[in-house]
């Protein structure tokens, strides 16, 4: 398993977001956020998990 600090950032092309919807002001900060949101509970998820791991083999 990795640690957080392992992980890469987020990394979506978050400029191609901006170009496909032109007409959505702040697009690509909208995308950057989506994706931060996504990382922070997928890592919250990953501890939860390896916590039950952990109890469940003890």
């Amino acid at each position: 398993m990795t640690s957080e600090r392992e992980q890469p950032e987020p990394a979506a092309d978050v400029q191609a977001w901006a170009e496909l919807l032109p007409g959505v002001p702040g697009a690509a900060d909208g995308v950057r956020r989506i994706e931060a949101r996504l990382m922070e509970r997928t890592r919250e998820q990953g501890r939860r998990l390896a916590a039950v791991r952990q109890s469940s083999s003890s």
